[in-house]
């Protein structure tokens, strides 16, 4: 046998790797985050986030556009489609965590939204004929946070 040349058995691999190696992305990503944040309140007055309501969603913006900047980047590099689908956990989680964030007193809002994105998201992937590990990432970590969601757990 060579290489993962039995293709149910990488199909099978390639399906465990992406919650394995996705999660440890998002703890990654989500705790730099928290560490710029951090950063940058250290040059800020004590009672500043307080104050200025402005403050976080500015932040969480600013680092939405960094991760869609990081994976524009990403996605164009010659990178295997496992890998890539790995990583495209990383700015479906932000997406979606972001959207809950900002609609955050609406859930009928944020369930909504999150599902319109979720389905055209699974549209393009579809009718731009991308590989399968794409979808199931899509679906993957949309059904993880939903579930988070419907647990009651929050970000």
């Amino acid at each position: 046998m060579k290489t993962l040349e039995n293709v149910p058995v990488k199909n099978i691999l390639s399906a465990l790797a992406v919650p394995f190696f996705g999660f440890a992305l998002w703890n990654v990503i989500f705790m730099l985050f928290a560490l710029l944040v951090r950063v940058v309140l250290l040059f800020l007055p004590v009672d500043f986030v307080r104050t200025s309501s402005w403050f976080m969603p500015l932040m969480l913006i600013l680092f939405d556009i960094a991760i869609l900047a990081l994976s524009w980047f990403i996605f164009r590099l010659g990178l295997p489609d496992l890998m890539k689908a790995v990583y495209a956990t990383v700015p479906l989680a932000v997406i979606f965590v972001s959207i809950g964030i900002f609609t955050f007193p609406w859930s009928a809002l944020a369930y909504g939204l999150n599902g319109f994105v979720f389905g055209m998201i699974i549209g393009y992937l579809y009718y731009a004929k991308k590989p399968w590990i794409y979808l199931y990432t899509t679906v993957f970590v949309a059904g993880t946070l939903l579930i988070f969601t419907l647990l009651g757990g929050e970000i």
